[in-house]
């Protein structure tokens, strides 16, 4: 969840939407095979009015940083498999959120990447939003000491208090409901920061990437046709949009809402967090396949996908479009109804296009 810039994804800059917490689990959460602390996914208004009273300095990052390190439990788990752990925090009568990123390609070194900014406001009519944050490294620079565990935890002590972040860990295997074609092979699996799990697959024939909805286990999420007689569904909380593939038993990512890429939201599409930890480990290997999908001449992106003139900027992976009103997908059962080659269609339905409509931000003045 960064910002898109062309082709590279440049900012570590994160924002969030809250979330109302369920009094009802009806499976356990998949950190539960991380740790044991009792789940919370509360949050009061008596706790949202005391922080719009906190009058911290959100010009320094570094002071932001401390704040919201101090408010980590002594044990977190971080879902999203590009490894942020993102935040929400009410102070100075604003409303923000951001990340710690424990990225890959530099958490062995010891640095971390943190980054916020004041969160949009959830009104129909405020269509455009400047971010106002900041963001900084970490290090032993800063009195921040990174001890790794294994690649999948890591103990950080910043000062006196120690925070031991623990990444998801998911199976490496294909998936298991959904079917694949004698055509596609599975990548690996990727967790998003909606809560939603996929499957990143590649089509030989085509050389394109998809994604592929985790449905092996609990899916958070439930979904409604897009229209009627559609075969194209839609997630009610996160309004990412599928097409059921009914032959092959999956959910192909086809869509995601216009508005939640513009606020850069948790929503905002699974184009920002690829398999990086198992990358490293070895098990998973994506640099072949994002230099076939983008059609990449000699040497122009690491292993994990970070251009090597920019290690900050990485490629994007979104083939779906972004769309602002669901008659957008409409192309689907389009291309469907069209009785294309199976290769083709599939390649058709998972193509990226982010276009703003013309008219969007008529009459909207920039806040």
């Amino acid at each position: 969840m960064k910002h898109i810039s062309g082709l590279a994804i440049t900012s570590i800059v994160a924002v969030v939407i809250i979330t109302m917490g369920a009094y009802v689990v009806l499976k356990p959460s998949p950190a539960a095979t991380m740790n044991h602390r009792a789940l919370r996914s509360f949050y009061t208004n008596n706790d949202y009015v005391d922080g719009l009273y906190n009058a911290l300095d959100l010009n320094n990052p570094k002071t932001v940083f401390a704040y919201v390190y101090d408010c980590l439990d002594p044990e977190v788990t971080v879902y999203p498999s590009e490894n942020y752990y993102y935040f929400q925090f009410t102070a100075c009568g604003k409303v923000l959120a951001g990340s710690i990123g424990l990225l890959a390609h530099k958490i062995d070194d010891g640095i971390l990447q943190f980054g916020y900014a004041e969160k949009p406001e959830e009104r129909s009519r405020q269509k455009y939003f400047h971010m106002h944050g900041s963001s900084c490294t970490m290090s032993q620079n800063d009195s921040l000491w990174v001890k790794k565990i294994n690649n999948f935890r890591y103990e950080v002590t910043y000062h006196d208090k120690r925070v031991i972040f623990n990444f998801y860990r998911d199976s490496v295997t294909a998936p298991v409901k959904a079917k694949l074609t004698p055509d596609e092979e599975f990548v690996g699996p990727t967790f998003d920061e909606s809560g939603l799990r996929f499957f990143l697959c590649f089509n030989k024939p085509k050389r394109h990437l998809f994604w592929v909805l985790n449905e092996d286990s609990f899916v958070p999420e439930t979904f409604a046709p897009a229209y009627p007689n559609s075969s194209v569904v839609v997630g009610d909380r996160t309004e990412m949009a599928f097409y059921q593939d009914s032959v092959n038993n999956r959910k192909i990512l086809v869509g995601v809402r216009g508005e939640n890429v513009l606020t850069n939201n948790w929503y905002d599409g699974p184009f920002d967090h690829m398999p990086d930890n198992y990358v490293k480990e070895g098990l998973v290997k994506v640099e072949d396949y994002l230099n076939e999908h983008y059609g990449f001449q000699g040497t122009q992106i690491d292993k994990y996908g970070h251009f090597l003139n920019n290690d900050n900027a990485r490629v994007p992976v979104a083939p779906y479009i972004v769309y602002f009103n669901k008659d957008e997908l409409h192309f689907v059962d389009s291309c469907k109804a069209a009785n294309m080659p199976p290769n083709d269609f599939y390649k058709r339905i998972t193509t990226q296009e982010y276009h703003v409509p013309k008219d969007y931000y008529k009459g909207v003045h920039a806040k």
